[in-house]
């Protein structure tokens, strides 16, 4: 993004656009229709991602809940997790799934003036705005998501001290005091903040004015269940291997008082492990066995989640709505373990990439001749959009520079093998062409 830009515009990826819109509709596809290549037809449904866009993207025109879908039953989701356990980027996959408004990395510190800003609000959670999402062939749902989380002022390194808790001494993220104060706010069941703007980017802090706003319910909400996280990724590091050990201990202590404490609640809970695609199985196995020691522990649902993969992200959230609700229906759906989910994921790549790929090299030479020209005339096909969909506009540039370039090549290389038989055409009469 460049940031010399006129207010209101921007450059994202090479292309020039504008602030002040919200953010287009992209295709999002069951597994199911991926795999069978088939498309469903697009549904006027602006939260819910549907058809995929032109080049001319914006991260900040966001998804909203039209009137219409204000009778759909609406869902709170509180994410909730140890530091640095993926919460953010769990919550901007699920909000934003588009590969192009993905973020890897979440700061927590930030200045005092962000901190008191309209989309901090002087408080410890995120409000990651309201989306629709299809929970079944029968049901769609709003979520409206919030992540608990620690922010630490950017020049004494401490936590900020919220006015509506109680102070605490100043300690690093990891202390005792500081890790109480979480668990006792983060497991809270209603939740409070006038005019509290949903959360985008960290760049939105500071310019609020430039992106959209949706602002948080003007009264007291309920949660309705919780998801609780817990990494179980290669944490350990040979020069830092003590570190990460006590690290990996001091998650497992934190997990088990939050769990406790969650269960008493009587919310519907999920657990949600998570930075699966660097797992480390001595980690996993040993999550696995916590949870066995008790009966409690051992109902609670154990969703093995990649955010950088977008791997079971919506099986998460979608299975509090089916704890909640409590249909049969729900009680009837297998959910995929993460390895089914990652073969179907690779398997939906494979299909997409290879349309993607035969419609390049299908592609007339004019529109070879870059990137825009391309997307210019190919933004709304179906195997252009449903790729660049899954892998994001970089990916796909990627592979359509790739690919042209083979096939200019290959134009190239036909058209010099005919070169001889043109000449002899043209030129019956020439001899043979010498340096003297």
């Amino acid at each position: 993004m460049s940031k010399d830009s006129p207010q209101g515009q921007f450059t994202y990826n090479g292309v020039h656009a504008t602030r002040n819109n919200r953010l287009s509709e992209f295709s999002f596809l069951p597994r199911q229709q991926v795999t069978t290549g088939q498309i469903p037809r697009a549904r006027q449904e602006p939260g819910v991602c549907q058809r995929a866009t032109r080049s001319k993207l914006s991260p900040t025109r966001l998804f909203s809940v039209s009137p219409d879908q204000d009778s759909l039953p609406i869902y709170t989701v509180c994410v909730v997790g140890y530091p640095k356990s993926g919460k953010s980027c769990l919550c901007n996959r699920f909000v934003c799934p588009h590969p192009d408004f993905y973020e890897k990395v979440h700061t927590s510190v930030i200045s005092s003036t962000d901190f008191a800003g309209p989309v901090i609000n002087s408080e410890h959670w995120l409000f990651w705005g309201t989306v629709v999402r299809r929970i079944d062939e029968e049901t769609n749902a709003r979520f409206r998501v919030i992540e608990q989380t620690e922010f630490i002022n950017d020049v004494t390194f401490c936590p900020f001290v919220s006015p509506k808790i109680s102070a605490y001494p100043c300690r690093d993220s990891h202390s005792s005091s500081t890790r109480n104060e979480y668990v006792r706010r983060s497991t809270a069941v209603k939740l409070y903040s006038p005019n509290k703007l949903r959360y985008i980017c960290t760049e939105q802090l500071g310019h609020e004015q430039r992106y959209g706003e949706e602002y948080l319910p003007d009264r007291e909400l309920e949660i309705t269940g919780f998801l609780l996280l817990f990494d179980v990724s290669q944490r350990i590091r040979p020069d830092t291997r003590d570190l990460a050990g006590d690290c990996a201990q001091d998650q497992f202590s934190f997990f088990a008082e939050i769990l406790s404490l969650l269960l008493k609640r009587k919310k519907p809970l999920v657990l949600v492990a998570t930075k699966r695609d660097n797992v480390d199985e001595q980690v996993l196995q040993e999550l696995h066995q916590v949870l066995q020691k008790s009966s409690d522990f051992k109902r609670v649902p154990l969703i093995e989640v990649s955010s950088h993969c977008n791997i079971n992200v919506e099986l998460a959230f979608g299975t509090i709505v089916r704890l909640a609700d409590n249909k049969p229906r729900f009680c009837k759906i297998r959910p995929l373990s993460y390895q089914e989910a990652s073969r179907e994921r690779d398997e939906a790549y494979r299909i997409a990439r290879e349309a993607y790929v035969n419609h390049v090299l299908r592609c007339p030479s004019e529109f070879l001749i870059n990137w825009q020209s391309f997307m210019s005339r190919y933004s709304h096909q179906v195997d252009v959009t449903r790729f660049v969909n899954l892998v994001g506009s970089t990916v796909a540039r990627s592979t359509f520079e790739q690919f042209s370039e083979l096939q200019k090549m290959e134009t190239k290389k036909r058209h010099m093998a005919n070169l001889p038989i043109a000449l002899r055409a043209l030129l019956p009469h020439v001899g043979p062409v010498t340096n003297q």
